[in-house]
Formats: structure tokens, sequence, C-alpha cells
């Protein structure tokens, strides 16, 4: 039997909500600048606008070059997806440092699969003669023996079942070692975590740049 998975469309949606959101930063921060600068020209408090201005750069060069990343992600996002066929697993994903990994892993191959309680996704260990598996970094064919499967962007049930999957079919054709939970209950907390992040993120972020430059001036004053 084949399972596939993709990216959860929410996921994605949000992910170019994001995209939006930072630009929109971005702008607020420009205008904030243009703002200082326009009362640092009037000849009032020169070193708070000054500092007040860096932060604008700073935090416009930050809006900028999350935008950017957030492109990049997207497309990369848009590429991935896990796969169980009738003998291996195969999977495409980004992983760290801009790279894209994809696997080509035969069942009899694997020798241990470990869950990750500090990152939703789990790890592969692959035997020492598996030479029916392939693992590519940037299309190139590499000599590794660990693969670490990615669950960001999935929804967390069904990374779940296709987790729980490859343990089943595996274990049908091999004798593996599993290391884990029994209710992947550190993958659904970690999802809660960053959904909460993402609804405070925004608003944290504008209101700490508005803090801020209200704090120098308010200084300034005395």
């Amino acid at each position: 039997m084949e399972y596939e998975l993709r990216p959860s469309e929410n996921f994605v949606i949000e992910a170019l909500e994001k995209k939006k959101e930072h630009l929109v930063y971005a702008v607020i921060n420009a205008v904030l600048l243009v703002v200082v600068l326009f009362i640092a020209l009037k000849g009032y408090y020169p070193i708070t606008c000054m500092v007040a201005g860096i932060v604008c750069l700073v935090n416009i060069f930050k809006c900028l070059k999350w935008h950017k990343a957030d492109n990049s992600y997207i497309t990369d996002l848009k590429g991935s997806y896990l796969k169980i066929d009738s003998n291996a697993f195969i999977c495409s994903q980004t992983a760290e440092n801009d790279s894209y990994e994809e696997c080509d892993i035969d069942f009899k191959d694997i020798e241990k699969i470990v869950e990750s309680t500090t990152n939703k996704g789990f790890y592969i260990y692959l035997k020492e003669d598996s030479l029916r598996s392939n693992i590519f970094v940037n299309n190139e064919n590499i000599s590794r023996n660990i693969f670490f499967v990615n669950g960001i962007g999935y929804n967390t049930r069904d990374f779940v079942d296709i987790y729980l999957n490859l343990i089943r079919e595996t274990s049908k054709v091999n004798d593996i070692t599993i290391t884990g939970s029994r209710d992947q209950k550190a993958w659904y907390e970690k999802t809660k975590k960053e959904e909460l992040f993402t609804l405070l993120k925004p608003w944290a972020f504008v209101i700490i740049t508005g803090l801020v430059h209200v704090a120098l001036f308010i200084i300034a004053s005395y």
C-alpha cells in the first residue's frame, strides 16, 4: 500500500501571510525612519533621533531579509513531499544552509528509527551495507547513514500517520529498533507553541518597535 503526504495547504497559506507581514513591517519602519529624520532635521533630540534611526534601519534590514527567505522557503515547501511505496521510503525536503535533501531508502536497509523530542521529525539510521538506498543533497549522491525527516509544514496528525506507517511497513521485512514515545505528544505540543508564536510575533514586533521609539523620546525630553 502506498502513502503520500504533502505540506498542509493551511501551512503554505500561513507562510504567504508571513511574507506579506514582513513586507508590511519593513514599510512601517521606513515610515518611522522618515518621521525620525524629519524631527532630526528640525533640530530636536539629535542623539535620540540617531539611535531611533539605527533601530529603524536594523528592523528594515531584518524584515527584508525575512521576506527574501520567505520566497525561497515557500518555493521549496511546495516541492516537498513524503512517500511510502511498496518497498521504500521517499522524501524530498529543504534542510539547513538552504540545501535541498532527497532520499530513496529501501526498507531492508533501515536499521533504526528514532523519534525526535526537540523537533517535529524523526531520524532514519541505515545499515553499514545499505546498497539499495540513496541520499541526495543538492542533487549530489552522498555517503551518509543517517537521514532526518523534517515534519515542518505537514499537518501533525498526518505526519504521525506516515511515521507509524513507515514503522509498520519496515517491520514487515526487517527487524528494526524503534526509539520514541507511544503518542508523539512532543510533536503536538511543539505545533501548539509554533501556532502561538505565529499569532503573537507580528503584534510583538510592532509594539516593541513603537515602545523603543517612545522610550527614546521620553528619555531625551528629561
